[in-house]
């Protein structure tokens, strides 16, 4: 999974920007700042304009010419396929701790983006569990 995030110089510095999840733009005092911060920009982003607003985290469209290709680790695609299963269903952390018969904080690891508290195993334990399931592909 890759997400096209643009850099774009501006009159006070750089900017990050993504297609995908236009309601969030962020600037940087220089092209390096914005740089090293791509890795976080995205998973800052879907906690900030998705997940407090209980909505679908958009999955990525093809990256286009100009943008960067900003990968996305396999644990965080099944924390954003379990997430956006969640949203499909209404389900809340708490109804996903009640049904899975464990702790609010175990719940929400499954979903946390700026922690890496949750395996995949666990991941798909839970969805399998609330009935959903994980497909798996390599592109080349």
């Amino acid at each position: 999974m890759f997400y096209g995030v643009k850099l774009t110089q501006t009159e006070s510095g750089f900017e990050l920007s993504c297609k995908d999840m236009p309601e969030y733009v962020s600037e940087f005092a220089t092209e390096q700042e914005a740089r090293d911060a791509i890795g976080e920009f995205l998973p800052g982003l879907m906690i900030k304009a998705y997940r407090r607003k209980r909505l679908a985290i958009p999955l990525p469209s093809p990256v286009q010419e100009g943008e960067l290709q900003v990968h996305i680790p396999v644990k965080a695609q099944a924390k954003i396929l379990f997430w956006n299963f969640m949203a499909a269903k209404n389900y809340r952390v708490a109804d996903v701790a009640r049904i899975l018969g464990c702790s609010h904080v175990m719940a929400g690891r499954l979903v946390d983006m700026s922690k890496d508290l949750a395996s995949v195993d666990a991941i798909e334990s839970a969805l399998r569990k609330l009935g959903g399931s994980f497909d798996l592909t390599i592109n080349q």
